[in-house]
């Protein structure tokens, strides 16, 4: 399969889980869109990733965020900014897209810097919006936090070309976006637009990372 196929099906699954947000009533399609979007990019990256090593780290992260994905969906309640069930799983997820990034690295002086301060907001925001408005044992958050900074500073240091180095920076971008409006659970019942707006940076960044980090021939391009 083309990538530009692929990402024309990926777009079509995070369009339509968006929109069962808005669906009350309707769990099938939530349930069943929010499974195909981590599990889609890492059967794509299985297939088509010719490079052994990130093939497999890749797969662990995006298997690590399917079962992250899960369960929250088994949950009793289905809350998507109460994460304290699958914070392991994330966390795991983190760390794996951490060592896929520092397979090539560049340790230069603004790269570092750049590294370090993405490093530092994610884990001050996280701290303000996660720790403080989730209600959980307070190592396991640490944990996820500093999964999640290990993750921002690597990716940062990634010295692939500079178009996948650029689709490495947007995941990040991305995902930090999300994780932050997910924590800021306080507001989300004035903003209806938050949790959607959350769902489809998450599933953009899942995108961007694996087109950052996928080697595949022109073939399959």
């Amino acid at each position: 399969m083309q990538i530009r196929d692929f990402i024309k099906i990926y777009a079509a699954i995070l369009a339509a889980h968006i929109a069962a947000q808005f669906i009350s009533g309707d769990f099938s399609l939530l349930f069943f869109t929010k499974i195909l979007i981590p599990l889609s990019v890492l059967l794509y990256n299985f297939y088509f990733n010719s490079d052994k090593i990130k093939n497999a780290l890749l797969t662990s992260s995006f298997g690590f965020f399917l079962l992250g994905n899960v369960l929250m969906l088994i949950k009793p309640t289905y809350d998507p900014c109460r994460f304290e069930t699958p914070i392991l799983s994330y966390s795991a997820a983190f760390i794996f897209l951490a060592v896929v990034a520092l397979l090539r690295t560049k340790w230069s002086m603004q790269n570092v810097l750049v590294g370090v301060s993405v490093a530092i907001v994610n884990t001050v925001l996280s701290y303000l919006y996660i720790l403080n408005g989730l209600n959980s044992d307070a190592i396991v958050f640490y944990i996820f936090v500093l999964s999640f900074a290990i993750m921002s500073f690597t990716s940062f240091l990634n010295s692939d070309v500079p178009k996948k180095k650029a689709m490495v920076v947007l995941g990040t971008i991305c995902i930090s976006i999300s994780n932050h409006l997910l924590g800021f659970c306080t507001f989300r019942t004035t903003n209806t637009y938050m949790v959607p707006v959350a769902i489809l940076l998450y599933g953009m960044s899942l995108l961007f990372f694996m087109l950052g980090y996928i080697d595949n021939s022109e073939s399959k391009i």
